[in-house]
């Protein structure tokens, strides 16, 4: 089950706007990874929070948007209780450029234990990673971009694997 009441409020001018939810959610059987396999885990989860963020046009073609999410709940697994974003979108013509920051708290993983194939709960650090994208659309349908994803090369971990530092690709994009 699952319930949530959220809220948004857009401001005179449009140039404005800020929204809230709060949430409940609870399930039952929930499957997770048990020794090795798969299994429905017995009794109920429960996890509840509240969602805020806040955007802001400084110009028509420049905004700032921030968010915050706040989790509680018996036996979060890979959900951070903090996780806060901001973000700067600059837009002019066909150019598009977007630098957003996250912001991840100390949150809980199960790690597989190759020793004893077995599920470990395992606390993982938090982490601030910083990307950057920029795209230009060339022609209708037809936009090429450019994406630096961890441009300070933090160092950390989701799931017990350690991600890759800074990564950087770029492509096309075509809609037919």
């Amino acid at each position: 089950r699952s319930a949530s009441f959220g809220a948004d409020w857009i401001g005179r001018g449009r140039t404005t706007s800020a929204g809230l939810t709060v949430f409940h959610n609870s399930i039952k059987n929930k499957i997770d990874f048990v020794g090795i396999k798969y299994s429905n885990i017995d009794g109920t989860d429960t996890s509840r929070g509240l969602e805020v963020y806040v955007e802001q046009y400084l110009r028509p073609q420049l905004s700032l948007r921030g968010s915050y999410t706040f989790t509680d709940g018996d036996n979060l697994i890979d959900v951070p209780q903090n996780l806060a974003e901001g973000s700067i979108r600059f837009k002019k013509d066909a150019l598009t450029t977007y630098l957003r920051a996250k912001w991840v708290g100390n949150h809980y993983a199960n790690i597989f234990n190759l020793d004893n194939f077995s599920m470990v709960k395992r606390e993982e650090g938090g982490m601030f990673i910083v990307d950057l994208t920029t795209s230009f659309q060339v022609k209708n349908g037809v936009e090429v971009y450019l994406r630096i994803q961890n441009l300070f090369n933090e160092h950390y971990s989701v799931g017990g694997y350690r991600e890759p530092g800074t990564t950087i690709n770029g492509g096309i994009n075509c809609l037919f």
